[in-house]
């Protein structure tokens, strides 16, 4: 694993800091108070991190993923990888064909303009996932640290988009913690991040970010001038 704990340190010692300090059981905790048992799952060490977590303390939870039929190989291989753990509990998500015929865009046309771009997203990601999450309180891996727009998030919120309550339990925690974490229990994560994709998109809309870019700013990069251009409408400020 070449992720490895940045401290090193006592597990045990280091998550009950971690969980002192960020409280991030108590959010679980209160999951369970509202039934909220779906976690939107992207695959990035966040929401491998939120997962493992709640297959401690809930055996009532569900992994939604999202396949956008655009992917990167190794995306699907830890998919895969984690239906075997997980079985039941791991759901994909698939855009219907007849959307994707409709929608007869090359990958070359999202580059071209930023609505064309946001069609895509809208067709390959929103419309199947606002069924799944429409009145149903459910768990993000956001975290203040990823972009400078989501800083204006809060741990518990009320989504009007989906009319629900929206958990962001790890909301404050920074990127080395999560690392620590991940490389003490061993859970498996996504080979892309070995090599600078600190987030992972599609394909045609992802690259490698370096040391000193934010983790954000592989996504949809030749947009990068336009501070609202960043996001795929999932979550709305």
């Amino acid at each position: 694993m070449i992720f490895k704990p940045i401290i090193k340190t006592d597990c045990n010692k280091f998550f009950r800091k971690s969980l002192r300090k960020i409280n991030l059981y108590s959010i679980l905790k209160i999951s369970k108070i509202i039934s909220c048992k779906s976690l939107l799952n992207s695959s990035s060490i966040e929401d491998l991190f939120i997962c493992w977590h709640l297959d401690k303390i809930n055996n009532n939870w569900i992994s939604f993923k999202i396949n956008t039929n655009k992917l990167f190989c190794e995306v699907l291989d830890l998919s895969n990888k984690r239906l075997e753990v997980y079985g039941q509990r791991t759901k994909f998500i698939l855009p219907k064909w007849s959307w994707l015929l409709r929608l007869s865009l090359s990958d070359s046309n999202i580059y071209m303009c930023v609505n064309t771009r946001h069609i895509c997203c809208n067709t390959r990601k929103l419309i199947s996932l606002e069924k799944k999450l429409l009145n149903k309180n459910w768990f993000t891996g956001l975290r203040v640290a990823q972009s400078e727009l989501r800083r204006i998030n809060k741990t518990i919120i009320w989504d009007t988009t989906y009319n629900n309550i929206k958990l962001s339990p790890i909301l404050l925690w920074n990127i080395n913690q999560i690392i620590n974490c991940i490389s003490s229990i061993q859970v498996s994560y996504n080979f892309l991040q070995n090599i600078g994709f600190r987030s992972i998109g599609c394909a045609p809309c992802t690259r490698a970010v370096d040391p000193n870019e934010s983790s954000r700013a592989g996504r949809w990069w030749w947009e990068s001038f336009r501070k609202l251009g960043l996001e795929c409408g999932l979550h709305k400020i």
